[in-house]
């Protein structure tokens, strides 16, 4: 799957329920698809899933690639390379993505834990954090109702 680093503020923030606050923008875009420079991989797959709603259901997908954090305090913006598991079935189920994280932490050896996300993207007490060394690292959690709406995936 080829995915595209520019994209809609909505998709990244808006659809998201996430803030637009540290969105790196483009000063110029040309279309409405190349506002500012993706902050998360997770709309991209969720534009993928939706564009795959009507395959025959298990769907899983991932995907390894750069996204852009703008720091406003420092005025600069940073690539950070990212990775995003997705699963779509009929009865998805949370244990399908922590098995991936498992695996994903006995290849690179890290240990990690988990606590709740307060994270509006996810259903409430549906989402953690992923902390390494008492840092958030990553997220995972069963996506919101409204978000899925508004990727045309419910």
């Amino acid at each position: 799957m080829i995915t595209f680093g520019l994209t809609q503020i909505d998709e990244q923030s808006k659809y998201m329920r996430r803030s637009d606050d540290d969105l790196a923008l483009v000063s110029n875009p040309k279309s409405i698809d190349t506002q500012c420079c993706r902050k998360s991989l997770i709309p991209g797959l969720l534009k993928t899933l939706h564009s795959n709603k009507s395959e025959s259901l298990p769907i899983n997908i991932f995907e390894v690639g750069d996204v852009v954090i703008y720091n406003d305090k420092l005025d600069i913006a940073v690539n950070q390379r990212h990775i995003c598991i997705a699963t779509m079935a009929t009865k998805s189920k949370f244990d399908d993505i922590h098995g991936c994280l498992d695996w994903i932490s006995d290849c690179i050896e890290f240990e990690y834990k988990l606590e709740i996300s307060t994270e509006e993207l996810f259903i409430k007490n549906r989402g953690v954090n992923i902390l390494y060394n008492n840092d958030i690292v990553g997220v995972m959690g069963i996506i919101h109702p409204y978000t899925l709406n508004e990727f045309d995936i419910a």
